[in-house]
């Protein structure tokens, strides 16, 4: 993430940049390293609750830059959350088989057995 950084004529010069691990392993060398989110389907209590203590946490106030990016990281996946939950449910449907499909399918089939 760019920290110190100015438009040039024709390009952006970065001069300090706060630098992120990540590293998804089954045992963690460091005990303190945490998956905090992975695809699936999301129990929106769970979603809600970390609403909450982001909201507790912006009212305590006295946050610390470190702090504060992993408050915006946290932020913008909750708004991808909030968006997904938010969109219609599309219906799933079983695909319909067709009669020519079928008889592709034993043409095929019986070229293959002999």
């Amino acid at each position: 993430m760019p920290i110190v950084k100015e438009n040039k004529e024709n390009y952006r010069e970065i001069r300090e940049v706060k630098l992120y691990e990540i590293s998804a392993v089954t045992l963690a060398a460091n005990d303190q390293a945490k998956i905090i989110d992975v695809k699936g389907e999301k129990n929106l209590d769970e979603v809600y609750k970390r609403y909450d203590n982001l909201c507790k946490l912006l009212r305590k106030g006295d946050i610390s830059d470190d702090m504060g990016y992993a408050i915006e990281s946290e932020l913008l996946k909750l708004k991808t959350l909030f968006v997904s939950a938010t969109q219609p449910i599309e219906e799933i449907t079983e695909p319909v088989e067709k009669k020519q499909e079928l008889d592709i399918y034993n043409y095929l089939l019986n070229t293959l057995k002999k």
